[in-house]
């Protein structure tokens, strides 16, 4: 008899875990964790691993020493147009300014610092055109200091100053000259050579014919 009372009692109380079980609202479950992992095991993997993983935060999963220069700059070049798109399209010069300031984060300076030096003098180089195309007001003075980042590197400065005159950025081609001393050469060749380093990520002829295209003035929507 006991052990019959004792029998139906757990047979009860299991019913009555079920029905509670039942009635309750299910409970949430957890995503699943993802591991974390360095973006690329070889420098050519940085920026399609990215986002084949749907890492599309600023700079996201870069890594110095494994992000390369083209994908710097690409990088750049779209954290640029999403601000410009998602904020005012008549934000003026010095706010445009300060969008390129704020995203040279310190991620990127220590990719920068990981590239090899003809590498991080091309992504230099793609600062100032990227600088053109959406913050113009900003390319004197980041030229200017490009171009005395480089004094103690002659052959850098001989392309980063080109890349100034081109730009139209006076004061920075004449710190570079009192360097330099000699005549600079054809842009058209320093372009090349830097878009060789950049690619196939980024091409500074790309973007300088998207500025070229927008007209004088111009910033990108």
């Amino acid at each position: 008899m006991g052990k019959r009372a004792s029998t139906h009692q757990e047979g009860a109380a299991e019913t009555d875990s079920q029905r509670s079980d039942q009635g309750a609202p299910a409970q949430p479950t957890s995503p699943p964790v993802r591991p974390l992992r360095l973006v690329g095991s070889t420098p050519e993997e940085v920026a399609p691993a990215r986002f084949m993983w749907g890492e599309t935060g600023p700079f996201e999963g870069f890594v110095p020493g494994l992000a390369t220069a083209g994908a710097l700059a690409a990088e750049l070049d779209r954290v640029l147009r999403g601000r410009a798109a998602r904020l005012s399209r008549t934000a003026s010069a010095a706010e445009r300014a300060r969008w390129l300031e704020d995203a040279l984060n310190p991620t990127v300076a220590a990719c920068r610092v990981g590239l090899v030096p003809a590498a991080r003098a091309a992504f230099d180089a793609a600062t100032l055109i990227l600088a053109e195309l959406h913050a113009p007001s900003a390319v004197p003075q980041r030229a200017l200091r490009l171009c005395r980042l480089w004094t103690a590197t002659p052959p850098a400065l001989r392309e980063i100053a080109t890349i100034c005159e081109l730009l139209g950025a006076s004061e920075a081609v004449d710190v570079a000259m009192r360097v330099l001393r000699t005549p600079l050469p054809p842009a058209s060749m320093v372009i090349e050579a830097f878009d060789q380093r950049l690619a196939p990520e980024f091409s500074l002829m790309d973007a300088l014919l998207t500025t070229a295209a927008m007209g004088p003035g111009s910033t990108t929507p």
